[in-house]
């Protein structure tokens, strides 16, 4: 007798990762139900490399017409054995699908879940209360793009927590930033530059590293790196750090300057974080402004890539921009109204003038505090 556990494969595929990180202790086998679409996508796949289970436990694949009440059944009658035991996971598949799947694993008798999308499961069968269980195994940030179809190049940091804190400083006690115009002109313009540049002859540019304490060589070069960090990859960064330090927060679920790859298409993310089986794409920009005579701002940018970005990373995937351009600018409202309508969250210069940075975040993250 061997106890399998049943997945209905679908275009949401975190709820199945979940379950089986959380069931699996309990399977000695795997049977999944899928579909041609499915197939062709790669849904199935993707759940097996995030969960990694052994070769020898998997079932082969039950494939079923997804709206055909009649042929699920038959297929299911075909596979299954009295003498084994079932747990199902019922989230996922269509409508059809789930009817069927419940319908046919009830006369069974057997253990039948759906996940609610919260960190809870619901009991469905047996017994006449439908009772909530708190989910207690957690994706990690790499399992949960693995199962939506991505793969995860990191980045990692090129300069100190210390070192963000310094420039975050100095952006919000300048009144204006127009004096160093001409300095942060030439980061952008280095920016893509392989090689080390010199500031020899750009006076401002020695001077607004002195404002900000970076050190720089000898030989006045700045590399790659510190160009792109100068040029605002430091928010970021800062961001990052601030995350790490002040929630429990593991290394394996927070990236920076990630690059996310799915299909071919290639997309670079500032601060990634998984936590309560969700993810959270944060995209940092010390201003959003729109463009003079542009009805135009990096908030209508970011909502148009999220939205491509959340639709193949699952309905619970949220984005958050963060920036230190002030929100209460009339030239934003209209920016503003569309992130609210597309459940982009914003984070701007009053939450960090006022320390408010820890509340926002711990809320939108939903983290207990860690060495704050």
């Amino acid at each position: 007798m061997k106890k399998i556990l049943v997945s209905l494969v679908s275009d949401q595929t975190t709820p199945n990762v979940e379950f089986i990180l959380e069931m699996r202790h309990r399977a000695d086998a795997f049977l999944f139900l899928s579909t041609d679409s499915m197939e062709r996508k790669g849904n199935r796949q993707w759940i097996l490399d995030a969960v990694k289970p052994d070769a020898d436990k998997l079932e082969p694949p039950l494939m079923v017409d997804p709206h055909s009440f009649e042929d699920i059944e038959k297929k299911l009658s075909e596979v299954i054995s009295d003498e084994d035991e079932f747990i199902v996971n019922l989230t996922g598949g269509t409508k059809v699908m789930s009817l069927a799947v419940f319908e046919f694993f009830k006369e069974m008798n057997a253990e039948i879940y759906y996940l609610t999308g919260s960190g809870q499961m619901i009991k469905l069968h047996p017994g006449r209360k439908k009772t909530s269980i708190k989910l207690t195994a957690n994706i990690t940030l790499k399992q949960y793009l693995t199962a939506n179809g991505f793969a995860l190049t990191e980045g990692k940091s090129t300069q100190t927590f210390e070192q963000a804190k310094n420039m975050l400083r100095f952006f919000l006690e300048q009144p204006g930033l127009e004096a160093y115009e001409d300095a942060f002109r030439f980061f952008r313009l280095h920016r893509g530059t392989k090689k080390p540049v010199s500031y020899s002859d750009q006076p401002l540019v020695a001077q607004l590293l002195e404002e900000v304490g970076f050190q720089a060589t000898e030989d006045r070069l700045l590399d790659r790196h510190a160009r792109r960090f100068l040029s605002g990859e430091w928010l970021e960064e800062y961001l990052y750090g601030f995350i790490k330090a002040h929630f429990d927060i593991s290394e394996e679920n927070i990236a920076l300057g990630s690059y996310i790859i799915k299909n071919g298409t290639q997309n670079e993310l500032d601060v990634l974080v998984s936590t309560n089986n969700n993810i959270y794409i944060f995209e940092c920009k010390t201003s959003i402004y729109p463009e003079a005579g542009k009805n135009k701002s990096i908030i209508g940018e970011t909502i148009y890539k999220s939205d491509s970005l959340r639709n193949g990373m699952g309905i619970f995937a949220q984005t958050v921009i963060v920036t230190l351009s002030d929100l209460e600018d009339k030239r934003l409202e209209d920016h503003k109204k569309r992130a609210d309508a597309n459940k982009v969250q914003l984070i701007g210069r009053k939450d960090f003038v006022d320390n408010n940075l820890f509340n926002r975040l711990q809320s939108i993250l939903r983290l207990s505090a860690g060495n704050r």
